[in-house]
């Protein structure tokens, strides 16, 4: 009986293990936009920086056909890790009025270029906030499905100014 338990407690130790490991191996890996997995690591919610990551280009989100049936309008704010090169890495929704517009926002996110944050002269991986906002107009239910950025992202980054945050 002895016997039996030893092994058993070696078997469930070497399943911790492997588990344990594997969790550890696949936490810091990023499945991209492309598809190409990743190790690097997302940076902090707070990067100092002295020149502000600025649009490039935007994109704007598909309005889902369901939501404009139905007369649904909506914000939501997605939160891009903004790269060294200026492309957004993952795009992560932070608030949103309705899931239905969710998948279409990340989706324009993915898009985005950015010029990238300066740090010292040096490019460096940064988070911006963008709200998407999806409203109807009019009878004809003409659409503006806008990202527009976000002046109150400046008290994350405390001395910035607004004008910081343009788009282009």
């Amino acid at each position: 009986m002895n016997k039996y338990l030893w092994t058993r407690h070696l078997v469930l130790a070497g399943i911790f293990a492997v588990s344990f490991l594997t969790v550890i191996s696949c936490s810091h890996q990023l499945v991209e936009p492309d598809g190409q997995v990743t190790d690097e690591i997302p940076p902090p919610n707070f990067v100092d920086y002295d020149a502000a990551p600025h649009v490039v280009k935007s994109v704007q989100p598909v309005y889902p056909e369901i939501a404009r049936q139905a007369g649904l309008e909506g914000t939501v704010w997605v939160k891009m890790w903004v790269d060294k090169q200026g492309k957004v890495k993952k795009a992560v929704i932070q608030q949103s009025t309705s899931e239905i517009f969710d998948q279409t926002a990340i989706d324009a996110a993915l898009q985005f270029l950015f010029t990238p944050a300066k740090k010292n002269g040096q490019s460096v991986d940064v988070w911006v906030l963008v709200p998407f906002h999806f409203r109807l107009n009019g009878e004809a239910l003409s659409l503006q499905a806008r990202p527009i950025w976000n002046t109150q992202f400046a008290h994350l980054n405390a001395q910035r100014s607004t004008s910081d945050f343009e788009t282009s």
